[in-house]
């Protein structure tokens, strides 16, 4: 059930944030101003990007292999690790693409919530001029 929740919140999410940025005439849903916010400013950055989507995706393959790898890493290595070296490599991987998945989400939420607020500054801007083309039209009597 957690997992359905994240995935729908990722794809609302973008799909929001891709019609509020089409609505509002922008050239690409990847152009963002720091004034609509900075921090998915500085999430759109190609760099940025591409380690929040990769580390997302790769939390995700981690807690799957959970189920398939138990072979802990100093022994798959062959070398003794002071840290890592109980862990599988699985285990591993979850464990440190889990902030960025954490974050990913964060961000996930940010941009439902500006797309939104976008949302819902046009709809209000477009019932006013319709109010106000209603009320400058001439009455049939």
């Amino acid at each position: 059930m957690a997992f359905q929740f994240l995935i729908t919140l990722d794809f609302s999410s973008h799909y929001m944030h891709m019609y509020s940025s089409l609505l509002t005439g922008s050239r690409s849903h990847k152009q963002i101003t720091s004034d609509v916010s900075k921090f998915l400013k500085f999430y759109y950055d190609p760099r940025t990007l591409f380690v929040m989507c990769a580390g997302n995706e790769l939390f995700f393959v981690g807690l799957y292999l959970l189920k398939w790898v138990d072979t802990p890493l100093s022994v798959s290595l062959g070398m003794p690790l002071p840290f890592w070296g109980a862990y599988t490599w699985a285990e591993a991987m979850t464990l440190v693409c889990f902030p960025i998945c954490a974050t990913k989400n964060v961000v996930n939420v940010v941009q439902l919530w500006k797309a939104s607020k976008i949302l819902v500054g046009v709809d209000l801007a477009e019932r006013a001029k319709a109010r106000e083309e209603d009320v400058q039209k001439p009455k049939k009597t």
